[in-house]
């Protein structure tokens, strides 16, 4: 059996880094991450975005979900440390979330 590449789009990069800073403090629900997306990019998330975002997400191993609390993986907090911990823009964060997704170079 083959394994497919999973395709993400630019709203999981803006979904898996509103999940990271929702889940800053601990765990992040829908309502955080949607807070959280709100202040990245001005804007809510529609339902295929959260949805299958978040099916895309954790199907790829980048974030976990347990009774409806989600955690973003060991890897992507390893990945995203410099670039959320160092206060860089929202862009440069967008921008390596991307990259990490492999949207970018």
């Amino acid at each position: 059996m083959t394994r497919r590449k999973i395709q993400y789009q630019w709203s999981d990069a803006w979904l898996l880094l509103a999940t990271v800073h929702a889940s800053a403090n601990d765990e992040a629900n829908i309502e955080g991450i949607t807070e959280a997306g709100d202040g990245i990019n001005h804007a809510i998330f529609s339902e295929e975005e959260l949805a299958g975002g978040l099916s895309r997400l954790t199907t790829g191993g980048l974030v976990r979900e347990k009774d409806g609390v989600f955690f973003p993986s060991s890897r992507v907090k390893r990945a995203l440390s410099k670039t959320t911990i160092s206060r860089r823009s929202i862009v440069k964060q967008l921008q390596e979330t991307e990259r990490l997704l492999g949207l970018i170079e």
